[in-house]
């Protein structure tokens, strides 16, 4: 395995989000210590077009249907602003944003939905049990549910253990219910899906517990749980495990 094609111009940045629509790759937001950071304004989009390899961000469509480097006041509640340690997932062809978080306006629990044909965002109503504001979460897509475990919650300053879901025919968030043994809390972990199998590893957790004491600890441990049955695995793994990261 090796790199093929290296490719400038892209944004400079840690902790965005990326989904792939159609042929295409959707970055958004992130931190970038090198660059002006301004919290108020909406999170930026850039797009990694695979068919020749070139970069561009987005202009933005407003209400009136102009297309304009400048956005609107963040206040609008219409669009996410500026963040990193977010989520963004694909469903239907548009892209979903959850939770995330910059240093002016804290974490942030709205869903947005992106739609890359009218370049447009939009607020995703919901009810349920929605997850408190975070950031460092993960999220993956089953048929027609999201699922997104962990990360740092803002309110209670805890790192989380707990799975929620979001059912997108619904527009309805609750929290599932699991058996077997939890994973450590943690943010800035990934998870994929595989088999209707979401397997967790890696990320940033706490020697003393859920609360943050800054004496971290990376995991190693591979979970899985089982989303037909609801119950966390303990697979056997052999071979060189990478050690803990985030």
């Amino acid at each position: 395995m090796y790199w093929t094609i290296t490719i400038e111009g892209g944004p400079k940045r840690v902790n965005h989000a990326a989904v792939a629509l159609n042929d295409q790759i959707y970055s958004f937001g992130g931190y970038c210590s090198g660059e002006l950071y301004d919290g108020s304004q909406p999170v930026d989009v850039h797009v990694l077009d695979t068919g020749n390899y070139r970069w561009r961000k987005l202009t933005v469509r407003t209400d009136n249907n102009e297309s304009k480097t400048t956005y609107p006041s963040v206040s609008q509640n219409n669009w996410p602003y500026q963040r990193y340690g977010h989520t963004v997932v694909e469903y239907n062809g548009k892209a979903y944003l959850w939770g995330g978080r910059n240093d002016e306006f804290g974490a942030c629990s709205k869903m947005y939905c992106f739609d890359p044909e009218a370049v447009t965002w939009s607020v995703v109503p919901s009810e349920g049990e929605a997850p408190p504001a975070r950031d460092g979460h993960s999220a993956v897509v089953v048929d027609d549910l999201m699922f997104m475990f962990g990360g740092f919650e803002e309110d209670s300053q805890r790192f989380s253990q707990e799975t929620f879901a979001y059912n997108f025919k619904r527009r309805k968030w609750y929290e599932l219910k699991t058996t077997g043994e939890l994973p450590q809390w943690r943010d800035f972990h990934t998870a994929c899906v595989i088999n209707k199998k979401m397997y967790i590893f890696g990320g940033r957790s706490d020697l003393h517990g859920a609360f943050h004491s800054s004496r971290d600890y990376y995991s190693d441990v591979l979970k899985v749980l089982n989303l037909k049955t609801g119950r966390w695995e303990d697979p056997k793994v052999t071979g060189d495990c990478p050690c803990g990261r985030r």
